[in-house]
């Protein structure tokens, strides 16, 4: 089941970078070269770095949860014990920078705006300021180089949960019972893997910065009051007051999760039942049945997921909103105590308030929402963890192959017992069982494969065991590899094998003979020749035991009958071969028949000394099992059966015996099943045009822009009117200090002072009522994409022929139902609105440093066309490697469905280690992929904002050397924050909303 070519892969050039390469992420420009010369392919893909293996991860977490398990603790306790050490001291060094550059940045910047305050008795000098100024801009530097690296170290580090949590899913998934299987289907652990584990991609980052955010609080009041005395704890404990509430909405939030959580997976369940019968499906036209109910699930999914969105942005409109009003109420009573502020303390004041903004804003709102999103997620995956597993019989010590049952019972945890009372040894030879459907047949199988247990009673299987399925389980590769599945290669017996099967007429007229690929489910064969495939699999395995579902019941009745012949009677003659089968014309043949009825043995003997007993079995005439009937069925299976004789043994004189003798030592080929046709170059435009379309046309989005402007323009316009407040304050101060308050000029500037009050707080109420109405619009405009979308593929999908899924295997479609879905429900509307808010604020920025001074107007155009630039130059390797990271991720989720579907079989062959092997490897690919993706993202947005901070060098220098400094304030105030706002956010969503283009490949 190899995925990928086995080639040698390029050496990731973040081993053999230097610290300078790594901490500016230059160790990234070969991608981009790559990317701008040619596009990037499967075969840029590094190889994995040694600390990411998913093996290595995924086998240590599994040896920390057999320890953890003991003591009925959660998962989250597990990657406590592995990485918990790691995440402390990360929290520790992040807390130590912060604070000291969260100290440095806003005395500096009260120190250096001091200089050029006109009303200031005690002037600086220039050199003092030009210190200040250097002090703010090398903070500012640190700042950005430290923000990123920080990021992208703990992206680095949520990775590295992501692989230990899905191996750890994964290789659980290969253990589970027959019974946790009807809970726990292939759906559910799909769901695990692609949404649930996503949950710990943010939360750990945000954990930490709510403590730190809290001691921040502390810091940033002591800060205040130094400034402003008794009146700083105003404002603060109005912030105070809001950690609670936030608290209480992540908590609200962690609910509606759960619920979104249960309609998703009901959702995928049954996307999953309706490809795995999509045949069916078009047979009998049931696609429209279920489009609307896949529609109606869908619809309350979304309606959840609104309602989790609602939760999430109240929150943050609380903390942007908290800030301004927190200073008001500083002020005010400051003010109300009859002290005048001033430009310096105003501004260390603001500025201080302006970082606790971010750590109320986004820090405490999102670390609740998010740790409870993960604490949810977690939840799910412990429930998964204990599930039942396959157990471990109890076996004779004895060296001969045997099956014995002594009275036996099993209920498998139903609510009916299914086996009762069973006695029974299974002799050598030919053992068939038979019975009505429903009697317990395969259930009896399923004990012998230790795949339920019995609750009375000794069951003892001694002996190696083959199994083959009632429905064939095929996986994606060739045919040859279907049938050897990872045992060692017997060139004589493989070609036993396949004339015995009666495949080689089958093999022989295929272009590719055995090297042929099979689909996922073998989809691209016949139901037969996947019968026959899955039982030559089973019969290629050298063990003592055979058991057979009713392996046959999809071949021609003459087809079956050589098989059963060449294959079961003689192939097989001195196994234990156990036979199910509701065929009456093979019991004749059998050392000895079972016949099963309710649960109960009826009878277990000869076929000669078997009475007539009433079972509904195929072909008997009134349900009675009569000897003449199945002599005259023998004659005709015979003749048959002597003409497919023939047959095998002309192919087998023939030269087309050569075809397998020449593929014997030749390596098995491989291709890439799950890789998709991807687009290169651009996105066309009408792929963003459909998705905004989605959502109601481009009225409703111009509304939604319309509705963002009016809450930026609001909140910008109060802080324009704290600005005017505290140029007041000083000339009020004067006055009084003259006893100049009975001049007319002192009541015009207290009626001032009174009158910009009350705008304020009418501006600060329009804000809240403004920043409401977006989230409305928005989140209404979003839903109905998600919905529409949605629909829109799965229509795509079931009106699409039959060829459409010889292309795109279930697992590719699942992938995208599932992961890329997560994307456009949730990251790309929370992206979406951060990206449109933070270019309205660049834009805001950029207009009003050019109204200040039209000289601005220069390094503001440049700063824009380096922007566009950079974009431009992202997007071109960008593009490449999130299709990659989309196309190997596919190949995982198709390589977990595939493994739970034929769970039986990859246990009876004892297969489960291969399967965990191929797993890792497909996991190595991708998780290299999305490494190239984290590397490259951080590029981007790291150089965004060292382009961001020259432009605010710039400025800085033109007012120290080139012109006074009458707007400085003003002008600082709205760049203090830009070089890490750009980066920071627009970088990492610009990578998101490159995913948009992902899901709709079934839309085209």
């Amino acid at each position: 089941m190899k995925e990928y070519p086995d080639c040698k892969r390029e050496t990731n050039p973040r081993v053999n970078a230097n610290f300078l390469s790594i901490i500016t992420f230059f160790f990234t420009r070969q991608i981009f070269e790559k990317g701008v010369r040619r596009g990037i392919y499967e075969r840029d893909i590094y190889d994995v770095l040694d600390s990411y293996k998913s093996e290595n991860l995924g086998e240590r977490m599994e040896q920390e949860w057999e320890k953890t398990k003991k003591k009925k603790l959660p998962v989250i306790a597990c990657l406590f014990k592995m990485f918990g050490l790691q995440y402390m001291a990360y929290g520790i060094i992040v807390f130590i920078v912060k604070t000291a550059l969260m100290v440095v940045k806003p005395l500096s910047v009260g120190k250096m705006i001091s200089y050029f305050d006109p009303n200031k008795v005690e002037k600086m000098e220039r050199e003092e300021a030009l210190f200040y100024a250097f002090i703010f801009l090398f903070s500012t530097f640190c700042w950005t180089l430290f923000t990123h690296n920080q990021i992208f170290y703990i992206h680095q580090f949520v990775l590295k949960i992501n692989i230990a949590l899905s191996g750890l899913i994964y290789r659980k998934s290969l253990r589970l019972s027959s019974a946790s299987t009807l809970k726990f289907t292939s759906g559910h652990a799909i769901t695990l893997i692609t949404k649930d584990v996503l949950c710990f991609n943010a939360a750990p980052q945000y954990a930490h910065d709510i403590w730190i955010g809290v001691m921040h609080v502390g810091l940033m009041t002591y800060i205040i009051y130094l400034q402003i005395g008794v009146s700083a704890f105003a404002g603060v404990g109005f912030l105070v007051f809001l950690i609670p509430v936030q608290a209480v909405l992540g908590k609200l939030a962690a609910r509606i999760r759960a619920k979104t959580a249960i309609m998703t997976d009901k959702r995928l369940k049954l996307t999953q039942e309706v490809l795995n019968a999509i045949k069916v499906v078009k047979v009998y036209t049931l696609e429209n049945l279920f489009m609307k109910k896949l529609g109606q699930i869908r619809s309350q999914e979304v309606k959840k997921l609104t309602h989790l969105f609602y939760v999430r942005f109240n929150a943050l409109i609380i903390g942007s909103l908290c800030s301004n009003i927190s200073l008001c109420l500083c002020i005010i009573l400051y003010a109300a105590l009859g002290k005048h502020i001033n430009a310096e303390q105003a501004f260390v004041v603001w500025t201080s308030f302006e970082m606790l903004r971010a750590v109320l804003t986004f820090d405490l709102p999102l670390g609740f929402n998010l740790l409870a999103d993960m604490m949810a997620a977690t939840k799910r995956i412990t429930k998964f963890m204990y599930a039942e597993e396959v157990g471990d019989f109890k076996t004779s010590k004895q060296k001969e192959p045997l099956i014995n049952l002594e009275k036996v019972s099993v209920d498998a945890g139903f609510e009916k017992t299914i086996l009762k009372d069973i006695t029974l040894r299974f002799k050598s030879g030919l053992n068939v069982v038979t019975g009505s459907v429903g009697s317990g047949k395969s259930f009896l199988l399923k004990l012998l494969l230790n795949e339920i247990s019995s609750k009375t009673g000794v069951v003892d299987v001694v002996g190696e065991v083959s199994y083959a399925s009632q429905d064939p389980w095929l996986f994606p590769e060739t045919i040859k590899q279907n049938i050897i599945f990872y045992k060692p290669y017997d060139a004589d017996r493989y070609r036993e094998v396949v004339r015995v099967c009666a495949l080689r007429k089958d093999i022989s007229m295929l272009p590719e003979r055995d090297s042929t690929f099979l689909t996922d489910k073998g989809l691209n064969l016949s139901k037969g020749q996947q019968a026959r495939v899955n039982l030559a699999r089973a019969v290629y395995h050298d063990a003592d035991i055979y058991l057979f579902d009713d392996s046959l019941s999809a071949v021609d009745a003459h087809v079956s009958g050589y098989i059963f012949d060449e294959c079961i009677r003689k192939f097989l003659k001195d196994k234990i071969c156990v036979f199910v089968t509701q065929n009456h014309s093979f019991l004749k043949f059998a050392q000895q028949v079972i016949v099963l009825d309710d649960g109960r043995v009826e009878y277990a003997g000869s076929f000669d000394e078997m009475p007539k007993i009433n079972l509904t079995i195929s072909d008997t005439v009134d349900g009675q099992i009569d000897e003449n009937t199945i002599n005259d069925s023998n004659k005709t299976i015979e003749s048959k059966k002597q003409e497919i004789k023939e047959k095998e043994e002309e192919y087998e004189d023939s030269a087309l015996l050569n075809v397998f003798n020449s593929i014997d030592n030749i390596p098995i080929p491989s291709t890439e099943l799950y890789y998709e046709l991807q687009a290169e170059g651009k996105v066309p435009w009408e792929v963003y045009k459909k998705y905004f379309l989605f959502g109601g046309g481009i009225l409703i989005f111009i509304v939604i822009f319309v509705t963002h402007l009016s809450a930026q323009i609001t909140m910008s316009w109060a802080d324009t009117f704290i600005r005017g407040w505290v140029n007041i304050e000083p000339k009020l101060a004067e006055l009084e200090a003259n006893n100049l308050t009975n001049t007319t000029e002192f009541d015009e500037l207290s009626y001032k002072h009174t009158y910009m009050l009350n705008e304020f707080v009418i501006l600060i109420l329009g804000a809240i009522a403004t920043n409401l109405a977006k989230l409305f619009v928005y989140f209404a405009y979003v839903a109905n994409i998600s919905r529409n979308l949605h629909n829109t593929v799965i229509t795509k999908v079931l009106a699409a022929p039959m060829s459409f899924f010889d292309v795109h295997l279930p697992g590719s479609i699942l992938n995208k139902l599932s992961r890329d879905l997560t994307i456009v429900d949730e990251l790309i509307p929370f992206h979406l609105v951060h990206c449109i808010g933070v270019t309205i604020g660049i834009v805001g920025v950029a207009v009003i440093i050019t109204t200040i001074n039209w000289r601005f107007l220069l390094p503001s155009a440049v700063l824009f066309v380096f922007l566009y630039f950079m974009r431009s130059l992202y997007l071109k390797a960008g593009r490449g490697v999130q299709r990659l990271e989309g196309a190997t991720r596919n190949s995982v989720v198709g390589h977990v469905n595939a493994s739970m579907e034929g769970l039986l079989t990859i246990r009876s062959n004892k297969a489960q280690n291969c399967m965990k092997n191929v797993f890792d490897e497909r996991q190595d690919i991708y998780n290299s992929a999305t490494y190239m993706g984290l590397a490259t993202s951080r590029a981007l947005g790291l150089f965004a904002d060292l382009t961001g901070f020259l432009f605010l060098s710039t400025i800085i220098c033109y007012f120290f050397f080139f012109a006074k400094g009458k707007f400085i304030n003003i002008i600082i105030t709205s760049l203090r924050h830009f070089p890490v706002q750009y980066g920071s956010n627009v970088g990492i969503r610009l990578v998101i909303i490159i995913n948009m283009s992902d899901i709709t490949t079934f839309y085209k």
